[in-house]
């Protein structure tokens, strides 16, 4: 590229085919055992990130699992203590009519 600062990238693609088939089978050869180990490094590192990420994605999925769950644990104490509140506020207008009973029973003997 710093060769041909201007050249349009179709031409630029011309220009290395052209210099592609100008070099010897002995420079392919090398260029392509360099192309090969590079092939190999990519597959292998990207073993590595897809190993890496799925990992990643278990640990993610176990924490939203748990706090999922702690929140719907939360959520049925809460509703718990909701239904003991409501229940204990029932016992206690029972006992208030029981006592205005006895109160009215006992003014009127």
């Amino acid at each position: 590229m710093a060769e041909f600062p201007d050249i349009k990238f179709i031409d630029l693609g011309h220009k290395m085919g052209e210099r592609w088939r100008a070099i010897s089978p002995e420079e392919k050869r090398r260029y392509e055992g360099l192309a090969n180990q590079d092939k190999i490094r990519f597959a292998q590192e990207m073993e590595q990130y897809k190993m890496n990420r799925a990992m990643e994605d278990a640990a993610e999925i176990h924490e939203n699992t748990q706090l999922m769950y702690q929140q719907q644990l939360q959520q049925q104490q809460d509703l718990l203590q909701q239904q003991q509140q409501q229940q204990q506020h029932v016992l206690l207008q029972q006992q208030q009519q029981q006592q205005q009973h006895v109160l009215l029973q006992q003014q009127q003997q």
